[in-house]
């Protein structure tokens, strides 16, 4: 009887463990392989807030007259790190423990509504190239939904 209270016990820790395995490696956590940037999909989750940062004209250069825009950000629940792209000509850097990704997405006002709240995000990485990009790393949001 202990030989099998034993042998359930071990199933059941070896099941934990590869099932919490599996979703840290999908949330690409520090301890999987690097994430690669586009056209590779990438998924994870976090938190998501909305920041305010300077936009045109000049992004902070003239804060009289520059806008404030709302910038969606996903606080990582995991760090991850991606892998450089020497083929691609913007992609070019490797980062490791990012924490937070600008996210880029058609549907502005749905991922707004999402503001404070744990999100799952699925796209494509990118490096930051321009002044409308506020992150190291940005994901272009193909889907996005709450955490339950």
């Amino acid at each position: 009887m202990r030989v099998i209270t034993r042998i359930t016990t071990l199933l059941i820790l070896a099941i934990i463990s590869v099932a919490t395995l599996a979703a840290f490696r999908i949330s690409g956590g520090a301890a999987s392989e690097p994430l690669h940037y586009e056209p590779a999909l990438v998924k994870f989750s976090g938190i998501l807030t909305l920041e305010k940062h300077y936009g045109p004209p000049n992004f902070g250069e003239t804060p009289n007259i520059d806008q404030v825009v709302m910038i969606p950000i996903l606080e990582l629940d995991v760090p991850i790190s991606v892998a450089a792209n020497q083929n691609d000509k913007i992609n070019k850097r490797t980062f490791a423990g990012l924490k937070r990704v600008q996210i880029v997405s058609l549907n502005t006002s749905e991922l707004s509504k999402l503001s404070g709240k744990h999100i799952t995000v699925e796209g494509s990485l990118f490096e930051r190239h321009s002044s409308q990009h506020f992150t190291e790393v940005l994901i272009q949001a193909k889907n996005f939904e709450p955490v339950l």
